[in-house]
């Protein structure tokens, strides 16, 4: 097998940071593909061990959460042959990371019906996968305004536990994307009294946290306090908590973060602590066990900086402050 290019942190294939392999080789030859030069299977170099051994170096950081294949097809017959070895070392150094592969066969037509009879080895292939996207690219399909995207069912393939599965028109590929949507996150109670965060609803974003104190703490006008959880939280790595303040305590009560969004790293094991602001004209006084603030769970993506001598040129140039108007 050869390959074209490895990535070393790729934010576009796989949520979080992420390191790709793109492998050469593919039939499918799609009009408009982005990516030509990967179609012929001797295009790139050869893949080795010590290219196997450079991805799994390049995955330690605990920044990168996974590895994505793509290419070119990685479920071609010499390229499911040819990432065997790296799928099952990558697993074994990693088992927590995931890994993603995106792939123009269809999972139903091309991948069940036919090469896991066909081919001894798929089978094994997919058991190491976690999110597989599938279908060709279709240029006439292509919308690139697409906002909203659906979930419609469950799928479990191999070891992985996929929990949803979301289809799109997106980029002029009609794939079906199967990737999980929950993640379990460890909480310890620092009081017995402490209430686990809880979502309003079936696609809420924020989890309500609550206060936990052994009084009512009366926070006077213009006023900070320091509200206590009585909860820590162990946050994968990859991802970090936004606390945001909630619609109704805000706005009926003026009561909202201090710094507008705390930030809750991944490494933070401490008290999750809500700095909560009096914006009005009265004393507030908060109860134990009310709900104070909404925590967002979301990927991040990590900067590489590099100092240099001179910055590209744009229109906006040193423009800010309020440099391009009002309306």
């Amino acid at each position: 097998m050869n390959y074209m290019d490895i990535k070393r942190c790729d934010i576009a294939n796989g949520t979080g940071v992420r390191t790709s392999l793109f492998v050469s080789g593919c039939t499918h030859h799609c009009k408009g593909c982005f990516n030509q030069d990967t179609w012929d299977f001797n295009a790139g170099k050869p893949f080795t061990q010590k290219e196997i051994n450079t991805i799994i170096e390049l995955c330690k950081p605990d920044h990168i959460v996974g590895l994505t294949l793509l290419g070119g097809e990685p479920l071609e017959f010499v390229n499911q042959q040819g990432l065997l070895p790296l799928l099952e070392q990558f697993k074994a150094a990693y088992p927590d990371k995931t890994i993603w592969c995106y792939t123009g066969y269809d999972f139903e037509k091309d991948v069940l019906d036919k090469m896991y009879f066909q081919w001894d080895f798929t089978h094994k292939f997919l058991s190491y996968l976690d999110v597989l996207v599938d279908g060709e690219f279709v240029e006439e399909k292509k919308v690139l305004d697409l906002r909203i995207q659906r979930f419609y069912k469950s799928e479990n393939i191999g070891r992985s536990k996929i929990t949803g599965c979301q289809e799109s028109s997106l980029m002029g590929r009609e794939r079906k994307v199967l990737l999980m949507t929950t993640f379990d996150i460890n909480i310890k109670k620092l009081n017995e009294n402490a209430t686990i965060p809880s979502y309003g609803s079936e696609f809420a974003a924020g989890a309500d946290l609550y206060a936990c104190m052994e009084e009512p703490v009366t926070i006077t006008a213009g006023e900070t306090q320091f509200i206590h959880t009585g909860l820590a939280i162990e946050i994968p790595a990859g991802y970090a908590g936004l606390v945001y303040a909630r619609s109704g305590l805000a706005c009926k009560r003026g009561l909202a973060p201090a710094n507008k969004v705390g930030v809750i790293d991944a490494d933070y094991r401490g008290e999750i602590m809500v700095a909560l602001h009096n914006h009005s004209n009265i004393d507030q006084t908060i109860e134990s066990g009310e709900r104070i603030a909404q925590l967002v769970i979301t990927p991040y993506i990590t900067g590489c900086f590099h100092t240099v001598d001179e910055l590209s040129d744009t229109v906006r140039g040193e423009g800010g402050f309020g440099s391009t108007g009002r309306k």
